[in-house]
């Protein structure tokens, strides 16, 4: 017996001795929570009384930018991926302006339907403009935390509409998500 408790004895030892030893095999770990969003500003714009566009070919058309809204974007503190979504142009008791999106570079205007553009280059002479969709599309990529990108909209008045007399309204929404970088 007094074997068997000598060698649990000397077992129970080599335990006590080797836990010193477990304890600086630790992983300490920390973490700092980000913010993956995305801030705007201004938040709107009145473009003003625009007139019907004639035909797709000869449009009316207003720059934001004409009007004093140039907006900026600024990521939080992780770096996003902008999406941008735009919609239809509502009035009360007046049929919406359908928003088109193609072609993909202009959309096309026609009787209750408008085209709504952004410009990252804030000129629409660059490749970056585009028609906003109701569905989100990609404004920029890796826009790293707290710096800001700059655009403005475009807006295309429709060639004709049901009812022309209604202000419009309609939403144009910024998205932040994790950067695919």
């Amino acid at each position: 017996m007094q074997g068997k408790l000598g060698i649990l004895f000397a077992l129970a030892m080599m335990v006590v001795l080797a836990l010193p030893a477990l304890a600086d095999n630790a992983v300490n770990a920390t973490v700092t929570p980000g913010v993956i969003s995305v801030n705007v500003s201004p938040t709107s714009v009145n473009y003003g009384v625009l007139l019907l566009s004639e035909s797709n070919l000869t449009r009316t058309t207003k720059l934001s930018s004409d009007v004093g809204a140039t907006f900026t974007a600024t990521a939080g503190s992780l770096p996003i991926d902008i999406n941008i979504t735009g919609a239809a142009a509502t009035a009360a008791s007046e049929p919406d302006w359908a928003l088109i999106s193609t072609p993909a570079d202009i959309g096309a205007v026609a009787t209750n339907q408008y085209v709504h553009r952004v410009d990252e280059g804030n000129s629409f002479a660059s490749v970056q403009a585009f028609a906003l969709s109701t569905s989100p599309l990609l404004l920029s990529n890796n826009v790293a935390g707290g710096t800001s990108r700059d655009f403005i909209l475009e807006i295309n008045m429709p060639t004709g509409a049901s009812s022309a007399t209604g202000v419009r309204s309609t939403t144009v929404t910024l998205t932040a998500t994790a950067c695919g970088c």
